[in-house]
């Protein structure tokens, strides 16, 4: 791409920034999660005790897990390395490296972790370590795909690359952004990998839109265009919206998320767009999962349109169906999903949600916690937050009774068969020559949540 000299770049570029912090300020650059298969019923008549504890383990504001649907366990990345612990608290496999800050994004049996401004990406199963790549500058961000494809987007002043790797960690294609009015912000590869799809920034004439770039991966599919890399569309997103994050979904369909939209973009169809719902408030967040739902948590109402009620948890399929609504009655913290469920979190509430709305129980932890997954089924959940990780389990409740000792057909008292705590790996080694992101000149984190996005 051949440099335009726009407005002053200065200018162009301090307003980027801030128009970046308000996106992640808003919640467009989230981590998520995803699972999927369908729950089993449960009993209202249950209460949650601990399974497995890590109180040792180091934990802080910058450790992040991640689990999936066949899993027996979870990943859990750290500054020192990312480990995949069974649900008995055993590791199964560990990859070691050093970050300040690791950012870990996971789809179905596979997990990344690089950190911003960092030049490693290490990507994982739940047995080992797929590969490594080491990029020649700087990382922004990155995604990873369900088939263990990940694409990541580096910057060397006003020049991006994005580039796609396979499962084996080799290149399967390169873009190369060198518009000084260009910022290419998320990435995503579908889960046959064979399409990339990019959104970026164009600044160009002095106005902001919002573009997404769709490529072929597949060389053979690529080879059949004329245009550089295999483009076969380049679509215009609505005016004055920032695209924070893009997500393949079943049947190669493109979820496009902005701070003031989400539209779905059909790759089967020449891009085109399937549908667009307008976002008449903030998001405080999203999940999405397979095979094809999402759910949306509304949060403030814009002054300037009409909006839902905050609080609202809305259910949809990807024919912009409405499958259910919750509501959850205060601002909601976090929102993940599995096993067609959503685990809608307020604080220090959870409440399992089903599809439909209905509310499958509630839970209140005894403490903050930063991250809470489904693990197995969802009656399982792995909180992780302040100084440890910790793996609870939905029980049935126990009801004391009195038993009349003289009686000749006194029933036998049953045993207390409660499960009890297995501590996981103790960390000893303690981080050395760390600095702290308050220290650094940028500090700024970045996504995804829904995905590294």
């Amino acid at each position: 791409m051949k440099e335009k000299k726009g407005v002053n770049g200065r200018t162009v570029r301090v307003v980027v920034l801030i128009l970046l912090a308000v996106m992640l300020a808003t919640g467009v650059w989230m981590f998520v999660m995803e699972n999927g298969v369908l729950p089993t019923a449960g009993s209202a008549a249950m209460v949650f005790e601990e399974a497995v504890v890590a109180a040792r383990y180091d934990m802080d504001s910058r450790t992040q897990v991640y689990t999936y649907k066949e899993g027996k366990g979870f990943f859990i990345a750290s500054r020192d390395g990312i480990r995949f612990l069974s649900s008995d608290g055993q590791e199964k496999m560990s990859c070691t490296y050093n970050m300040i800050v690791p950012r870990l994004a996971g789809r179905g049996g596979y997990a990344g972790v690089a950190e911003d401004g960092g030049t490693n990406l290490y990507v994982c199963n739940a047995e080992e370590r797929l590969y490594t790549v080491t990029t020649e500058n700087p990382i922004r961000s990155f995604s990873v795909a369900a088939n263990g494809y990940a694409v990541v987007i580096t910057q060397k002043d006003d020049t991006y690359d994005v580039i796609v790797y396979n499962n084996k960690g080799q290149i399967s294609h390169y873009g190369l952004f060198v518009d000084a009015n260009v910022y290419p912000i998320a990435a995503d590869v579908s889960n046959d990998g064979e399409i990339l799809a990019v959104s970026y920034l164009d600044t160009s004439g002095g106005e902001m839109n919002s573009r997404i770039l769709f490529s072929y991966v597949n060389k053979t599919k690529a080879a059949d265009y004329a245009t550089d890399n295999g483009v076969f569309a380049a679509v215009n997103h609505n005016p004055d919206r920032l695209v924070g994050m893009v997500r393949f979904m079943e049947g190669n369909m493109l979820l496009a998320l902005s701070d003031k939209d989400l539209v779905c973009y059909d790759t089967n169809n020449a891009a085109r767009r399937k549908w667009s719902l307008e976002l008449g408030n903030k998001l405080d967040a999203a999940c999405f999962s397979e095979p094809g739902w999402f759910a949306l948590a509304y949060g403030s109402r814009d002054p300037n349109v009409s909006g839902e009620e905050p609080g609202l948890c809305r259910f949809y399929d990807l024919n912009l169906t409405v499958l259910g609504e919750y509501k959850a009655g205060a601002k909601v913290t976090q929102l993940t999903a599995g096993y067609g469920t959503a685990l809608v979190c307020c604080e220090r509430q959870y409440n399992a949600v089903a599809q439909s709305g209905n509310e499958l129980w509630r839970y209140d932890a005894t403490h903050d916690v930063s991250q809470a997954l489904f693990m197995e089924n969802t009656n399982t959940l792995v909180l992780a937050g302040g100084t440890q990780t910790e793996i609870v389990r939905r029980v049935k409740e126990k009801v004391e009774t009195e038993v009349d000792t003289t009686a000749t057909n006194a029933p036998t008292p049953t045993p207390d068969t409660g499960l009890t705590g297995i501590p996981l790996p103790t960390e000893t080694a303690e981080p050395t020559d760390l600095v702290d992101p308050a220290e650094m000149d940028n500090p700024t984190e970045t996504d995804d949540p829904a995905e590294g996005e």
